[in-house]
Formats: structure tokens, sequence, C-alpha cells
């Protein structure tokens, strides 16, 4: 008998897609996108400039043996009332996810490309996505901004690591710029599942695990989750930097940037800042 599938849509401010993309995936969400007002991309490299009061889709895919109507009924006791359900066959809903993915670039050499797309590799570092491990690779401002960062350091020949690795795309990124070891840490089994099978799709050798201890011998730590666990997780990301090793934090609000500083402070120099959409990406070295 044909499965049957469930796209939930909900709308929201761009600074609260990230969380109710993770709140999806808390209920069981298979993969979380976001739709832009003019266009749904997976990846999208260019600044949306969202006006006042405007906001934007996050949609999640469910299957047939999730209670949506519980997952509706607590979104609106959240307070969000427009939500769209959707019921798709099973033999379309890759075909439909696939569409949505587009090539995008980060930075000027950096690409990200659905397997199935043909694509031009000379001259380019190409990372290939398959649609159906799509997790946590939502059109969000932090994917951006680190991905942008990855393309702009040179990481050939250093050890990196991907805290909170989701897809493993800033893992996978990192290895197929020449990054010499590359680990990519996850609490959840379906992040670490979605970034061996990426790994494996790209041809690059990465260590995908739950996180353990490492002391002093990353060269370029990247941690895209969000404020509250950057900050609890201070001492465990700051003892596995080397010495002038570097921290690249995103997932953060505006409002939040003095927070993380004031806990990494005494640990780090601050080297860099970026912001796009209300979200921050902040770049540091260890002292």
């Amino acid at each position: 008998m044909p499965k049957s599938w469930f796209n939930l849509k909900l709308a929201v401010r761009p600074q609260h897609a990230e969380e109710i993309e993770q709140w999806f995936f808390a209920q069981g969400a298979i993969a979380v996108t976001q739709e832009t007002p003019k266009e749904l991309y997976v990846f999208e490299s260019q600044v949306t400039n969202f006006i006042e009061g405007q906001l934007i889709g996050v949609v999640g895919l469910f299957d047939e043996n999730i209670d949506t109507s519980r997952i509706e009924a607590d979104l609106n006791a959240l307070g969000f009332d427009s939500v769209q359900l959707e019921s798709i066959d099973d033999e379309n809903w890759e075909r439909a996810w696939l569409s949505r993915f587009k090539p995008a670039c980060f930075g000027n050499r950096l690409w990200v490309v659905p397997t199935e797309t043909e694509f031009d590799f000379s001259d380019k570092d190409v990372i290939r996505i398959d649609p159906g491990l799509a997790f946590g690779t939502g059109d969000h401002a932090t994917t951006r901004l680190c991905l942008e960062q990855l393309d702009n350091i040179s990481v050939s020949g250093k050890r990196v690591m991907d805290f909170g690795c989701g897809s493993g795309i800033l893992g996978i990124a990192a290895a197929v710029k020449g990054a010499k070891d590359v680990f990519c840490f996850d609490i959840d089994p379906r992040a670490l599942e979605a970034s061996k099978k990426n790994a494996e799709l790209n041809k690059v050798n990465v260590c995908v695990s739950l996180p353990k201890p490492m002391t002093g011998d990353i060269d370029f730590l990247f941690a895209n989750i969000l404020a509250k666990p950057i900050i609890e997780l201070k001492d465990t990301l700051i003892n596995a930097l080397r010495a002038d090793g570097q921290l690249i934090v995103s997932g953060l609000l505006v409002n939040q940037i003095n927070l993380v500083l004031n806990a990494y402070g005494p640990f780090v120099n601050l080297l860099s800042k970026q912001e796009l959409d209300g979200w921050v990406l902040l770049r540091m070295k260890k002292k």
C-alpha cells in the first residue's frame, strides 16, 4: 500500500525561523526547509532583504505515522493559527523536494549542488547534497554565514570540527577544501546518519560521532547552533582548540552577541563579526 506524507507549513518572522525548524525536527519531521516570499530554496547565497512585518514559511515534511493534528494543536497553543497541511503521495514527495534545491554559491568558490543536477565543477569547491538527506539545511542565514566564512579561510592541512553538524555540510565543505582531519559531532542520530551518507556521497573522509572530549588539537571549530548551548559548552569548545585555534560560532541573534562575548571574553580575541537577516556569526581566536 502506498505510503503518505504530509507537508506542514507555518508562517513566521525571519528571526524565529530556525527555532521553529528545530521544533519541527523535535516533533519528528523528516526534513525542514524555509520558503522565501518569492520562492523556496534549500540553499540560497543571496541576501534576502525582509521588510518590516514580512513573514516566511517554514515547511516540515512528516510521514503518515505522525499525529499532525497534535502538532497543529500545539502550534495553535503557541499562538500560531495559520498552519497549512498538505498530503503528498509516496512517489511524488522526493521529486517535490528535489525541485526545491537550487545550486548556490557561497563566497567565491564554494558551491552546494543537489545530487542529480548537472554542474561544471571546474575551478569550484563543490558539495553534493542528497535531497532525501536534507536534515537541518533550510535556507537560514546561519548556514550561509558559516559557508561563506569557510570559503574565505584556508583549512588545507588543518584539523576542523563541526560541532552540531546536522547534515554535515560544514565538515564536508572543510574536507572538500583540503582539511587534513574533520570531526562532525551531533547528539541527534538522524544528523549522524545524514552526515555519514552525505560524506560518502562526496567521497570525503570525516569522523562522524556523538561528541567526545578533544583537547588542544583543533585548528578551526565551527558551532552553528544556538546561543544557549554555545555558552553552556564554552569549556568543551575552548578546550578542543589548539593555541591560536579559531572558534566560529553562529546561530546567535543580534541581541545575544554580548552574552556570548562576555562568556568567552577571558579566553578568546574577537577577530570578526558578520550579520545577516538578524543573525550573527562571531569568529574568535583562542588566547
